[in-house]
């Protein structure tokens, strides 16, 4: 009887849930949707229960449509995003928000002034960050919450990272993971916490709380045991081990680090390119970066160390390119139908179609790498009609922006010396091959792509394997479930088109810094 690891990877808007054997074979894939609530002022939140509730669904869609008996699953592993959890002195949700939300979505940056305020004070943690805190961490939203809520921060006991609060659900046991701490918060395998930082901003009552002190443990060993209440809930067998899991974009490190196995090219760059995008370079040795993030030791795994670049929206700027487009004969027009015009005026005019249109993408701000969370996005050239093909050449140019832009981050990993011949990509931008041939063409990289698995899943449920003892480690799950795969070379053709279009963005972005200062 085959035997099975439930893997669940949560995002910013939706739970996905896949079941795996031990040769690294994915069931049926399964999606529940999540609501966020999303503000102008850069605020984003959650409802914990109503993520719970759809990691249920998904896993119950899952299990059903694969047709696997619960008695056959040996482990549970989650992986989600780096959204944070506010929990009472009880360990239940701690509403902020009027609505009643408890959880910070990981976008969210209301924090802007706190992480300035990190910054300034600079050290070991800011300069892993590439010189500059972001909002998105943890540490800034703990800022504003104290800073601006004093009566839920009277209450507040502990803040969870959300795959370590889902594994808290699922076991009862509250427990940190590397993945997490190492990667969003001031702290580091080898020299625990950045008391100088922490010191600093004079954060003596973080540290008196109740959870500061929960355990810290690295991915892939048991967090706990699924308890009956969430057994039931999941449709699961209450008892089998709950894995340590991981923030979701290191999930998709890991799993393209199995893809790259499958390619035998160890030293790919892995990029998670789904409603952001992420570079993630995985080696045993740290190196110094200019303008990016890392080196975070032993965070997807002990023994590497990750150096990640990335920007805040990829597929969420293309989502609202279609979403604020005007309906076109009275509906919306979604992904496919937009690919399909742009791929029908490629056809007819190559890349000469929408080259007088330009855009910079950085809408919510720049992760990397150069990280200013006041940047604006800008579109040039732009035209008066809302007509398809109008519509098409929007979407078209965005795309080539974000590639740009990932271009950007691996040139700078390029220049501090992890430099790769190829890179192992997954992500829902990666499903339509007209958009991974343009992240082809744009960074002059091999693509290595996966073949009817979910990547981020894959690395989740490798992480379930060792818990369940099928591995010894995240490596040994990665070499046992390697994919099938297939690749994508950059097309020597575009190179003219690409150089052209990287000269204007480069000064589209000095532009923009000239007019920043003279609104100063």
């Amino acid at each position: 009887m085959a035997k099975f690891v439930c893997a669940v990877d949560v995002g910013t808007r939706s739970a996905r849930a896949a079941f795996f054997d031990a040769h690294g074979n994915m069931s049926a894939r399964e999606v529940a949707p999540i609501h966020v609530t999303v503000e102008p002022d850069g605020h984003g939140a959650y409802h914990s229960a109503e993520i719970w509730s759809a990691v249920c669904r998904a896993v119950q869609l899952a299990r059903s449509a694969a047709g696997v008996e619960a008695g056959d699953v040996e482990a549970v592993a989650f992986d989600g995003t780096c959204s944070l959890v506010i929990m009472d002195r009880e360990g239940d949700g701690l509403p902020f928000g009027d609505d009643g939300t408890n959880t910070f979505a990981w976008f969210d940056r209301r924090a802007v002034s706190q992480a300035e305020a990190c910054t300034r004070v600079g050290g070991r943690t800011v300069d892993l960050l590439g010189g500059v805190m972001s909002p998105e961490m943890q540490l800034p939203k703990l800022m504003w919450l104290r800073e601006t809520c004093p009566d839920v921060w009277s209450r507040f006991s502990t803040a969870l990272d959300l795959p370590d609060w889902l594994a808290f659900r699922a076991t009862g046991a509250v427990s940190r993971s590397v993945s997490a701490l190492g990667a969003k918060w001031p702290w580091s395998s080898r020299e625990g916490w950045d008391d100088v930082l922490l010191d600093a901003l004079t954060l003596d009552d973080l540290r008196a709380t109740p959870g500061w002190a929960t355990p810290v443990r690295p991915v892939g060993t048991v967090a706990g045991h699924l308890s009956p209440k969430a057994a039931s809930e999941m449709g699961l067998s209450f008892g089998i081990p709950v894995a340590v899991g991981m923030i979701d974009g290191y999930a998709g490190a890991m799993g393209c680090r199995s893809m790259a196995f499958a390619a035998d090219v160890p030293d790919a760059l892995t990029l998670i390119a789904g409603t952001s995008a992420s570079v993630i370079a995985l080696r045993p040795d740290a190196v110094s970066l200019d303008g990016l993030w890392g080196p975070f030791r032993d965070v997807p795994t002990a023994g590497l160390t990750s150096h990640e670049g990335g920007i805040t929206n990829a597929g969420a700027l293309l989502d609202h390119v279609l979403t604020h487009w005007p309906e076109i004969g009275g509906s919306k027009i979604g992904h496919p139908a937009v690919i399909a015009e742009i791929e029908t005026h490629l056809a007819r005019r190559g890349h000469a179609f929408a080259s007088d249109l330009h855009v910079l993408p950085d809408f919510i701000g720049s992760r990397g790498p150069v990280g200013d969370p006041r940047w604006r996005g800008v579109v040039h050239g732009l035209r008066l009609d809302s007509s398809l093909s109008a519509l098409a050449a929007l979407y078209w140019r965005t795309a080539v922006a974000l590639s740009i832009s990932i271009g950007d981050v691996i040139d700078r990993f390029g220049a501090s010396g992890l430099e790769a011949r190829a890179i192992a990509a997954t992500g829902g931008l990666m499903q339509s091959d007209l958009i991974a041939q343009l992240f082809a063409d744009v960074t002059g990289r091999t693509l290595i792509l996966p073949v009817g698995v979910d990547a981020v899943l894959l690395g989740t449920a490798m992480a379930g394997a060792v818990a369940a003892g099928w591995a010894d480690d995240m490596d040994d799950a990665g070499h046992r479930m390697a994919p099938e795969i297939r690749t994508m070379e950059p097309n020597p053709a575009r190179a003219t088109d690409v150089a052209r279009d990287r000269r204007v963005h480069r000064l589209m972005q000095k532009h923009r810094a000239e007019i920043a200062g003279l609104q100063e």
